[in-house]
């Protein structure tokens, strides 16, 4: 189960999930920014270099600039 993976896993494939979205893939499914800021969130784990915090930043400001 997805659940299961580990926390860099996780939000390996929110990543993926947001370029998917960024480039209109017709492999996204049914993935939204809010999906991704969601798992992006849960998997953040330790961000000593708050490289992870600045991603979820930008994922808002995309989801934002998609309306």
């Amino acid at each position: 189960r997805f659940s299961a993976a580990s926390d860099d896993f996780q939000f390996a494939a929110a990543v993926a999930s947001f370029g998917m979205l960024l480039r209109g893939s017709q492999h996204a499914g049914n993935a939204t920014y809010d999906a991704v800021a969601e798992i992006a969130a849960g998997a953040k784990g330790d961000d000593p270099w708050g490289y992870r915090q600045e991603f979820l930043d930008m994922v808002q400001q995309a989801k934002k600039l998609a309306r």
